[in-house]
């Protein structure tokens, strides 16, 4: 209030000088006008002081912006202000105090807040980033901040501090670096041929490692993807860096002067006295030759990493958060040809998550504030509880395409997941719900008070069990998968905001929303309940075939098995721990699942065809459906 009083009282000043100025007729004399606009001027002046102490204010871009700079103070006083993100007539504020530092909304303590110690050193760095509906401060070198608030885009920030501190900040948009990074100061030769293009290959041997820093975007998530050939060296990969003695490397790797496999690596290597300590957390054999181009993509988000070859995710990791500016390309080798690389580039990618995992420096991270009804706290995570009408917390914004997924315990109780949201009475709906003894999925429009159901599909579920409810948003309309079955498809993609929704009390366990076509979180929960298609006709198979997986399954070696009425194979091959499922119908793919190893081999697969639904079961364990009209003079369509 303060501020807005000065402020007007500012702009009031600055007409007088004005109107002191102009010449007019008026009862006072010049004199008397030139001593008015002297006073008015020195009043100007004071204020402006007072008011750089008491706040200021600074325009900040959209709904992505990183907000950073120092705080600086003549002595060592307990640093205490705060600053106010204001847009659309709702604010978010961040109170900086050395004890903890916390976001608030309408006065409330919001997210995820870390207990901090007393600052001494000025200048005292800080930065405040938004990525949409997710923030983060950190003030001081550690993390302080973060919470989950989806508000219109940010048009002004209000700084309040303490009369003897001063801040100095800048705004500056979060904008993603796509273009290849060239790797100028370093021990990499620059080379060129009409058959690979242009990459890079190191100017002389080493047999220890060596990392080439590189320069990380502003950013809260990242992705980096780089095309890597190891030819004679022994790894080459990108190093992320968590601590002063960790890093994390997405590697190609293979054993020196013998006939090994190249291998995909995620590897914690942790700097010692001796040299570095080399962890495999995962691998994969790659089934290319030492001088073939092989594509990684590693991204990052707070404290989790996903590695990937080709869009497909190989290794999900939690990590410590990197730090800032420490993203290396690490290598090794003795001889030649030496590893090279290639298309070496920022990825435009983030990830906004909410999980039930405090690490014990911080408290539980808050899920969103719901635009109806409230969240009760359980055990097992938070349930959104509805009062007169449905209750919907908004989560993201969400314009062309991403994967929007959530765990929710099934006790029977209506919940769904929202997307293209733009009013109470304007959106559309995936959810489960229960018709007496049945059960169905339902896609559904809601209109002003009028409900349109696109597609629905009855379901058999386990009580009291957690389910994983996706939506797949794309150019070409929305996929709904539970459990990782596809189950609905509709080609209404309507952008707008992402959002969860509850009838009654609904337990949400988590929410997960990045904008890529490929999901990087599995579908497939490690502990769920049954997802059965309890159609008519669904009981009675009309036509199966099975294969074994043998003892000693092989990788990077399919099986495959074909419906003898319909135009259906299914094709199983094993990569590492991990069993990839593709069903082709006619020539062309028509569903992938994934599944674990199972822990004793041999092991059956069934491709099975009920009514208008195909199955593919791994033992009693469902992998893939899709649904289907049944001819019978050309099959399945």
């Amino acid at each position: 209030m303060t501020l807005r009083i000065g402020s007007l009282w500012l702009r009031t000043a600055v007409e007088w000088v004005i109107k002191a100025m102009a010449p007019q007729t008026s009862s006072l004399s010049r004199r008397s006008r030139l001593l008015l606009s002297l006073n008015l001027c020195l009043i100007l002046l004071f204020s402006s002081i007072y008011l750089h102490h008491l706040g200021s204010v600074s325009e900040a871009p959209g709904d992505r912006f990183v907000y950073q700079g120092h705080i600086h103070w003549a002595k060592a006083p307990l640093v205490k202000g705060s600053l106010t993100f204001q847009g659309g007539g709702r604010a978010l504020t961040l109170l900086v105090s050395p004890v903890r530092t916390v976001f608030l909304l309408n006065g409330r303590p919001i997210g995820q807040s870390a207990v901090g110690e007393p600052w001494t050193q000025s200048p005292l760095p800080f930065r405040i980033a938004r990525e949409g509906a997710r923030w983060s401060a950190r003030v001081g070198p550690d993390f302080s901040a973060a919470a989950i608030c989806p508000l219109p885009p940010t048009e002004s920030v209000v700084v309040s501090f303490e009369p003897d501190i001063s801040l100095e900040a800048d705004c500056q948009p979060f904008r993603p670096k796509r273009e290849p990074i060239e790797l100028i100061l370093s021990p990499w030769d620059k080379r060129e041929s009409e058959k690979e293009g242009l990459f890079w290959t190191p100017k002389k041997s080493l047999a220890v490692p060596s990392v080439e820093w590189l320069t990380i975007p502003h950013s809260l998530s990242f992705g980096m993807e780089a095309e890597l050939r190891i030819g004679a060296g022994k790894r080459v990969g990108i190093g992320i860096v968590t601590d002063e003695a960790t890093v994390y490397l997405a590697s190609l790797f293979r054993e020196p002067r013998s006939d090994s496999p190249v291998m995909i690596q995620l590897v914690k290597a942790q700097r010692e006295e001796s040299g570095w300590n080399q962890e495999v957390v995962a691998e994969q054999v790659t089934g290319s030759s030492v001088m073939s181009w092989v594509r990684l993509q590693v991204f990052c988000s707070e404290d989790r990493l996903w590695l990937c070859r080709d869009d497909e995710m190989i290794a999900e990791q939690k990590i410590g958060k990197p730090v800032a500016n420490r993203i290396g390309l690490w290598w090794e080798g003795a001889d030649k040809p030496y590893p090279s690389v290639r298309q070496l580039r920022w990825r435009d990618w983030r990830l906004l998550a909410w999980r039930q995992e405090p690490d014990g420096a911080t408290e539980p991270l808050d899920p969103p504030i719901p635009l109806s009804g409230s969240w009760r706290k359980q055990k097992e995570g938070y349930s959104l509880v509805a009062a007169r009408h449905p209750a919907i917390a908004l989560v993201e914004h969400c314009s062309s395409q991403g994967w929007f997924i959530s765990d929710v315990l099934w006790t029977g109780q209506p919940f769904g997941l929202v997307w293209g949201f733009r009013a109470p009475s304007d959106y559309h709906l995936v959810r489960l719900t229960s018709l007496g003894k049945a059960t169905e999925l339902q896609l559904v429009v809601v209109k002003g008070r009028k409900e349109r159901v696109l597609d629905k599909v009855p379901l058999w579920l386990e009580g009291n069990k957690t389910y994983r409810l996706a939506v797949h948003l794309s150019p070409e309309g929305v996929r709904v998968y539970l459990n990782g079955l596809e189950l609905l498809f509709s080609p209404e993609a309507t952008e707008g905001f992402l959002g969860l929704w509850s009838a009654k009390a609904s337990l949400f366990k988590n929410f997960i929303f990045h904008p890529y076509n490929r999901s990087l979180i599995p579908l497939i929960p490690e502990h769920s309940g049954v997802v059965m298609p309890d159609g008519e006709g669904i009981a009675v198979v009309q036509e199966a075939v099975s294969l074994t997986l043998p003892l000693g399954f092989p990788p990077g070696v399919p099986m495959m098995a074909r419906l003898s009425q319909s135009p259906v194979t299914v094709f199983v091959e094993r990569r590492e721990d991990t069993l990839h499922f593709t069903l082709w119908h006619q020539d062309q793919v028509w569903g992938e699942g994934r599944a674990r190893l199972p822990d004793e081999l041999p092991a059956t697969v069934h491709l099975e065809r009920r009514g208008s639904v195909i199955l593919v079961r791994l033992g009693e364990k469902i992998i893939l459906t899709r649904r289907s009209t049944l001819s019978p003079a050309a099959g399945l369509h």
